[in-house]
């Protein structure tokens, strides 16, 4: 492949690398503003916790846990008729966001499950003896001393390793193309 081949390819590669970002921001944010509540019930739900409904965590971790185990081409397929009504394609980055985010979801609940988890529970217990309400406790205690789990590389990096990283390998892949075209490019345009 020579040269003008390559800077021919330059307006599709970066087409491709413009709906790839589209794609990514879009689950991503879907992912937080659902997966972050869906988290909180599945943690504030549990065993000795101050909104304990066993029957409503266990129905939302099996619909988690079920909904992570589904190949990521499996659930494309399912959600073709939920995409063709919410986008009215099933092509495009905007109708490959729906399921993606179907995707990004529970991953993200779990990520925020794990990160309540990690909270001291004598944190939760001290608000409680001094009278605080639920949403006082998850305010003022919960979210905060999880901010900061929530946000390290780790998180970030699980967050980042969905089912669907073929889109992530697209978008490196597409970096390293365009970043080897432009030092061809000045390799070429740059006199020995």
């Amino acid at each position: 492949m020579d040269i003008e081949q390559l800077i021919d390819l330059l307006p599709e590669m970066t087409e491709a690398f413009l709906e790839t970002m589209q794609m990514i921001g879009i689950s991503t944010a879907v992912a937080i503003l659902i997966g972050l509540p869906l988290g909180v019930i599945l943690f504030v739900t549990d065993r000795g916790l101050f909104w304990q409904n066993l029957v409503v965590q266990q129905i939302l971790s099996f619909i988690v846990n079920v909904v992570r185990s589904i190949p990521y081409i499996i659930l494309l397929v399912l959600l073709f008729p939920i995409t063709g009504l919410l986008v009215g394609t099933t092509t495009g980055p905007i109708a490959a966001s729906v399921s993606l985010s179907v995707a990004a979801i529970p991953f993200f609940a779990r990520i925020v499950e794990t990160a309540l988890r990690d909270i001291d529970k004598g944190m939760i217990e001290a608000a409680i003896a001094t009278g605080a309400t639920p949403w006082m406790i998850m305010k003022d205690v919960l979210f905060p001393e999880a901010r900061s789990a929530l946000f390290k590389g780790s998180h970030l990096r699980s967050l980042v390793s969905l089912p669907t990283q073929q889109w992530l390998v697209s978008l490196v892949v597409a970096v390293l193309v365009i970043w080897q075209s432009v030092t061809v490019i000045i390799a070429t345009i740059r006199p020995l």
